[in-house]
């Protein structure tokens, strides 16, 4: 019997002779064949010739390219389209004469080839004109986005850009105006998706949990790609290949934050299981998920049935190829693995400011790092996003006991998904500074007490409010540091007359904003108090005129 693994399904919409729009299954099955790349047809469904000659001579060879770049054989596959319901219940003759189902037979192709979990709430349309993986205009845009949005099963439509040139060479006017119409008519009833070729129809409907499973089962996790005269093709090889590390965890803290234990299980058997296959303990592997398992909810950490994350003859068998190096590791995924979380973890810092050697490119440096752009981009975004990221069951802790545990275990998540602090510190640790960061978050002793009843109670968004809070006073701090370290790091407070320079750069560059008369503005007056203008420059430049009348 075929594995499931090895059947992909994509759903298209097909169009009868007599005009009705059917959402119909495409199915392709693996046939083991050595040394083969063969294609044959079954099913209900009929495929006309052309189509068939298409499929061999285009789509066939395009998947096996993509599937051999990432070392994997190439496939010989067994196509068939069906729904069984709509054929067998009325008198609808379906039949796929044009080439409109081109995306869904590459992705169902491409997803038996790789095995590529394929989201069963999509339905493609769109023609794979050449090799280059270019995705052409079809035509009856408006009857099959209709059908996709009357189908309670389908939630998104891939479909080709309007905007591309081929449309008006395809679609006459006044077709063409109707399918732009009937885009428009879609929104906010359906998610719409529209791509110019294959690099952009993978990376806008295939999900990183599903790259990361398909990476894992078809041994292409740390595939290296070589460079290739198609960049379109280049590009999906390098979607697939590139930072699979950092999607496996991602995906992995997604999975657990949401008590999705099945897919939990299903993410870390995966890695394991490829990591005993090519005989390689994972470099790290404890570390990292006992930093990760710290970093949950312990609503999270106490999900039925979540611990252990894989069966200990597994895990006896993957220790086998660890060295004697990493016998420390070892014993922390030990404890990851059963949810007995302790250690040490170092975070270092992602963000160490540089040394600008160059004097001419000093101000230039110290100006572009003090930028309040700069620093939401890069200092506070990721808190933002850490923040973002963070998901919790309820609103209300049961107890000041499971508050403080929760605001800890928020605290490791935050700095895990961040990096930006250096420092050695354990469980008893963390909890010390999560109770440091709530006060420093909420300093007045009213406001701490509020606070408390906030997140027992639940009003005002009860954790929510306080974890949302917890994150600017973080985010505040992270910038204020950074600000520092540039002050400290790059600017000799013995050098008069680069912080002279440095104030006329920025009276120069805000002159429209202070709206003050900046001929009367003389930098030199303003030197002994530049890490005051800097700190304000740095935390919202709006301040800047208050800052230049006191001084």
């Amino acid at each position: 019997m075929e594995n499931e693994s090895y059947i992909g399904r994509a759903k298209t919409v097909l169009v009868s002779r007599e005009g009705h729009a059917v959402i119909t299954t495409i199915i392709a099955r693996i046939i083991e064949e050595k040394n083969s790349q063969n294609l044959i047809f079954s099913g209900s469904v009929n495929f006309d010739d052309s189509v068939k000659e298409h499929i061999r001579v285009t789509i066939l060879p395009y998947v096996n390219e993509i599937v051999q770049s990432l070392k994997i054989p190439p496939r010989s596959f067994e196509l068939s389209a069906v729904n069984v319901g709509v054929i067998s219940s009325s008198d609808i003759q379906l039949s796929i004469k044009g080439f409109s189902a081109d995306v869904s037979i590459f992705m169902s192709m491409l997803s038996a080839g790789m095995k590529l979990p394929i989201e069963q709430d999509i339905v493609y349309t769109g023609h794979i004109a050449s090799k280059e993986g270019d995705i052409s205009q079809v035509k009856d845009l408006e009857a099959k986005s209709k059908a996709a949005i009357i189908d309670e099963g389908i939630s998104t439509f891939v479909y080709p850009a309007l905007d591309i040139d081929s449309s008006l060479k395809i679609l006459k006017p006044k077709e063409y105006e109707n399918s732009k119409t009937a885009i428009r008519s879609c929104r906010g009833k359906i998610k719409l998706l529209d791509v110019r070729n294959t690099y952009e129809l993978i990376k806008k409907s295939v999900t990183d949990e599903a790259i990361i499973l398909s990476a894992l089962n078809s041994n292409s996790f740390e595939t290296k790609i070589e460079k290739t005269q198609n960049s379109n093709y280049e590009l999906i090889l390098k979607y697939f290949i590139n930072g699979n590390n950092k999607r496996f965890w991602q995906s992995l803290e997604y999975n657990l934050l949401s008590k999705n234990v099945k897919n939990s299980h299903l993410l870390i058997n995966a890695f394991v299981d490829y990591h005993m296959r090519i005989n390689k303990y994972p470099v790290k592997f404890g570390e990292e998920l006992n930093k990760l398992i710290m970093s949950l909810p312990f609503s999270v950490k106490k999900t039925s049935g979540l611990f252990p994350l894989i069966k200990k003859d597994k895990y006896i068998r993957l220790i086998q190829n660890a060295t004697e190096n990493a016998h420390d590791d070892i014993s922390l995924l030990h404890n990851a693995l059963y949810g007995k979380i302790n250690g040490k973890h170092k975070f270092v810092d992602s963000k160490k400011i540089g040394i600008v050697a160059d004097e001419s490119d000093r101000l230039d440096y110290i100006l572009e790092q003090i930028n309040p752009d700069y620093i939401d981009l890069n200092i506070t975004k990721p808190i933002d996003e850490a923040r973002a990221s963070y998901i919790i069951e309820g609103i209300q802790a049961d107890s000041y006991d499971d508050l403080l545990n929760t605001i800890t275990s928020f605290y490791i998540h935050i700095f895990r998904n961040t990096n930006n602090l250096q420092m050695n510190i354990d469980n008893e640790k963390f909890s010390i500074e999560a109770l440091e960061l709530f006060k420093n978050t909420f300093p007045k002793n009213s406001e701490f007490k509020e606070a408390i009843s906030i997140a027992l109670n639940g009003n005002k968004g009860g954790l929510r409010y306080i974890f949302d809070k917890i994150t600017e006073y973080l985010k505040k701090e992270a910038g204020d540091k950074h600000v520092w370290a540039i002050i400290n790091d790059s600017i000799n407070p013995l050098n008069f007359e680069l912080k002279k320079r440095l104030i006329e750069r920025i009276i120069n560059r805000e002159k429209d904003r202070l709206g003050l008369d900046i001929s009367k503005l003389r930098s030199e007056q303003y030197v002994e108090n530049y890490v005051e203008i800097i700190i304000e420059y740095a935390r919202s430049k709006q301040s800047l005129n208050r800052i230049f009348q006191i001084y």
